[in-house]
């Protein structure tokens, strides 16, 4: 079992709204659990990897995207698609061809990123070596970037300055000395602009210090630089708006990896439910309001078998044995009846929204793409983004997640239907693109 994270990693662990999972098609997907997982330097992964561990590090080649968590996470080999990371710690000092996305306590980069960085990290350091494509955008505590950005960097940065091993860092705030070719934004209480520290854009910062720019030393600005004091009603809305977007983004994450384990587990029956989504949508309507129905009937059974198991005791205790012993005999065989209809009815409710965003991601997919995998984890991920932006709409978004649960409810249950009988299995296995 790994050990516990620290308070700040656990808020932004599982923030989905910045996984942007870019799996293709057309790659196979390979997975990894162990407590130590080593991608040798003569391994190559035709695919995808997704790794979980207490220590990964990929030293070989991975032809698709890395999607790890773990306690430590390393990568010193090539990545030719993008990285999702979640750990107490990460480094990198390979090559990334795709995009960077970390979550973590700490994190150092020193290799190559062929596209954007986005970190949610409390202490992130960007060494001499470290070169990215586009932008990056930082959330956190704080940043060292002494390497080379050829794009625009938005840093948000406070709060701890303390590293990951619990030792209070040199670099307390912001620090820049690298190149950056693009704008720098800044949002920070401690900014630091130091030699040799080359800004070929507009830097622009918000905070209640005069940042120090070290000009005499050999920093240089092309652009132009303004300085922004805070407005504290501003500061409470974009906070709020932080946590409903990590709140949100956390929810979509757990349908995601959900959604992978139902594809892993049972992509015969997860397939039959999206061919009844789609070619039998009205009846999976009508299935699925009657299983809610159902639901409330059961919650009522069980409300009802509570109330008799009270009276049984009472019974029972006003020395009627025999009838407070018939109504607890009742009583405890309606309560376990009921209860797993409920939780099974209930968890069906839950996964509706998966079928209906599969069905979604398909439909997109095969606009762009001739014939795409008919599931696979990027429609499962595109579905799912477009389904919990519908949910965050306001006046009409509960109303969309309660139809649409209940839709895809009847089509799990429709699908499972068919797949018992044996009708569709030997046409729905070969269509699954995992």
């Amino acid at each position: 079992m790994l050990p516990k994270r620290k308070k700040n990693l656990a808020l932004l662990l599982f923030t989905l709204v910045v996984l942007l999972i870019s799996s293709s098609d057309t790659f196979a997907v390979e997975f990894e659990y162990a407590d130590n997982i080593l991608i040798s330097n003569i391994h190559i992964i035709d695919g995808d990897l997704y790794g979980w561990g207490g220590k990964i590090t990929v030293n070989g080649t991975i032809k698709g995207d890395f999607i790890g968590g773990g306690k430590y996470v390393s990568i010193n080999g090539q990545i030719d698609n993008s990285v999702d990371v979640v750990a107490e710690d990460f480094s990198h000092k390979g090559e990334i061809n795709g995009s960077l996305r970390v979550f973590a306590n700490g994190a150092t980069i020193d290799g190559t990123v062929e596209r954007s960085g986005l970190f949610f990290v409390n202490q992130l350091n960007v060494g001499k070596n470290a070169i990215f494509g586009k932008d990056i955008h930082f959330f956190g505590g704080n940043i060292n970037i002494d390497g080379t950005v050829h794009g625009d960097v938005s840093i948000r940065a406070g709060g701890s300055n303390y590293g990951s091993s619990g030792i209070k860092t040199l670099n307390d705030g912001v620090y820049i000395s690298g190149t950056i070719d693009g704008d720098l934004t800044i949002r920070a209480d401690k900014i630091h602009i130091v030699a040799p520290a080359l800004i070929k854009g507009d830097f622009k910062y918000i905070s209640d210090n005069q940042a120090n720019i070290d000009i005499s030393s050999g920093v240089t600005i092309l652009g132009s630089t303004t300085w922004d004091l805070p407005d504290k009603s501003d500061k409470k809305d974009e906070e709020t708006i932080f946590l409903t977007t990590v709140k949100a983004g956390s929810k979509l994450l757990a349908a995601f990896l959900f959604g992978i384990l139902l594809m892993v587990l049972g992509k015969t029956y997860v397939s039959s439910m999206v061919d009844q989504l789609q070619n039998r949508f009205a009846v999976s309507a009508a299935v699925g309001f009657i299983s809610l129905a159902i639901l409330v009937i059961f919650v009522l059974i069980l409300i009802v078998a509570f109330i008799l198991l009270l009276v049984g005791f009472s019974l029972i205790a006003e020395n009627n044995a025999v009838g407070g012993t018939i109504i607890l005999a009742l009583s405890t065989i309606m309560i376990p009846i009921s209860s797993v209809t409920i939780v099974l009815i209930s968890s069906m409710i839950y996964s509706g929204k998966i079928v209906l965003a599969l069905l979604i991601g398909y439909t997109i997919v095969r606009k762009f793409k001739s014939n795409p995998a008919y599931l696979s984890i990027s429609q499962l991920f595109l579905g799912l983004l477009i389904v919990y932006i519908l949910f965050a709409l306001p006046y009409i978004g509960t109303l969309l997640f309660i139809i649409i649960s209940i839709i895809g409810m009847g089509a799990i249950i429709l699908g499972i239907k068919s797949c018992n009988k044996g009708l569709d299995k030997s046409k729905i296995t070969d269509q699954v693109g995992i």
